[in-house]
């Protein structure tokens, strides 16, 4: 029997924020392609902490962003869109994927530079003698 996936539960937590939360605070848009935040500071005091453990507007933005969501419209606008995240269609929320995390390579430190230096010029000084 096929296990059935189910929706993250950011992802569906914050559609049920969504639906359940006064339209002066998030809302959806007109046409019910993404939702309007149209009061930050009572949305992450009151409204974020029943739902995630979450502290700071930016940290909530940071998780739409790793399931692809996009702010649209000017920067003093929040508005925000994923192609599946739709007004009354909650089934569509098991299309959406958390993207996977790379870690960016890590550059060498001055310190690791210098050592790397000083054992290549005692390389070279061993070449010398031997």
């Amino acid at each position: 029997m096929a296990r059935r996936r189910k929706p993250s539960a950011f992802l569906t937590k914050t559609f049920k924020l969504i639906n359940s939360t006064d339209e002066s605070i998030i809302a959806w848009n007109a046409d019910g392609t993404g939702f309007v935040v149209r009061d930050s500071e009572t949305l992450i005091r009151d409204v974020i902490p029943a739902y995630y453990n979450l502290k700071k507007y930016s940290s909530f933005v940071r998780q739409l962003n790793m399931y692809g969501f996009h702010k649209v419209g000017s920067p003093e606008h929040l508005e925000y869109q994923h192609p599946l995240f739709l007004r009354d269609n909650e089934a569509a929320l098991i299309g959406i994927r958390r993207m996977a995390v790379t870690a960016k390579p890590k550059k060498a430190s001055a310190t690791r530079r210098k050592r790397k230096r000083d054992d290549d010029e005692y390389k070279e000084k061993l070449k010398g003698i031997y």
